[in-house]
């Protein structure tokens, strides 16, 4: 790898399968060429399940979707932009997920999917905590 200037930076990306070979490679990497300050990182993406821009279901997207569209403030089947709840109007939201008074995309709304990350972590952790 190299700098814009095309002076060289002392990284080295490879892009490895998972497999049995990759993990002891992983495991045994501070050994090559007796090199000392070897870091291994393993590539990272939180992935959250889509939420579709026509109806505000969770779990897919609108691409090759023809269903009619669905506001995310009033539910009414119109598109968002010729919606004409505003908050100067006091009309409140609803949550087409869950029927509560906030707008579909909310993130603490209770039929939100949680990524796996956080569903593992909190997992775990109620484990730990029962075994003390």
């Amino acid at each position: 790898m190299h700098r814009r200037d095309r002076t060289t930076l002392g990284l080295v990306l490879a892009i490895l399968e998972r497999s049995e070979r990759t993990r002891e490679i992983f495991i045994n990497i501070s050994n090559i060429c007796e090199l000392c300050g070897i870091v291994v990182d393993a590539t990272y993406r939180e992935k959250m399940p889509g939420q579709c821009h026509r109806c505000q279901l969770h779990e897919y997207a609108e691409a090759k979707y023809y269903a009619q569209p669905r506001c995310v403030k009033c539910l009414v089947p119109h598109w968002a932009k010729d919606c004409e709840h505003t908050r100067e109007s006091g009309d409140k939201p609803s949550c087409r997920n869950y029927g509560q008074y906030h707008k579909a995309y909310y993130r603490g709304c209770l039929e939100e999917p949680k990524s796996k990350l956080v569903a593992s972590i909190k997992k775990n952790t109620s484990k730990q905590r029962t075994e003390l």
